[in-house]
């Protein structure tokens, strides 16, 4: 929901019907620090996320990206839990409650893509 909140639509298709809109994971699940995180996903009409699954691969959604945004995602997949939450000073449920309350901030209140501000990195995550 955090997703489609952020978002509201489908980048390459235009597709604004909440229900059709599927999430899409730009980097793969498998990694902690993005997997709840709703700047690493983006709302896809189901033709849309074929295509993307299928022969155009991310890159239709990375490059309408800012480049803040790009590079917050590529820093986080770099940084291993372990190294983040040690750096950062943080447990992990400290690290998920951080996580449940921007995804609920996101979906009481929306957010500004263009932002630049929304993709800062604790101090020492470089």
């Amino acid at each position: 929901m955090a997703v489609i909140a952020a978002w509201k639509h489908d980048p390459l298709s235009g597709e604004r019907q909440p229900e059709r809109l599927q999430c899409h994971h730009l980097i793969y699940r498998r990694y902690f620090l993005t997997r709840h995180d709703w700047r690493n996903g983006v709302p896809l009409s189901p033709e849309s996320h074929l295509q993307i699954h299928g022969v155009r691969g991310n890159e239709p959604v990375l490059s309408i990206l800012l480049p803040e945004h790009r590079e917050y995602l590529n820093t986080l997949q770099r940084w291993t839990k372990k190294d983040y939450l040690f750096v950062s000073g943080l447990s992990e449920a400290e690290y998920l409650r951080q996580i449940r309350d921007d995804l609920e901030h996101t979906i009481e209140h929306g957010v500004r893509l263009r932002d630049p501000d929304n993709y800062v990195l604790p101090e020492g995550i470089t």
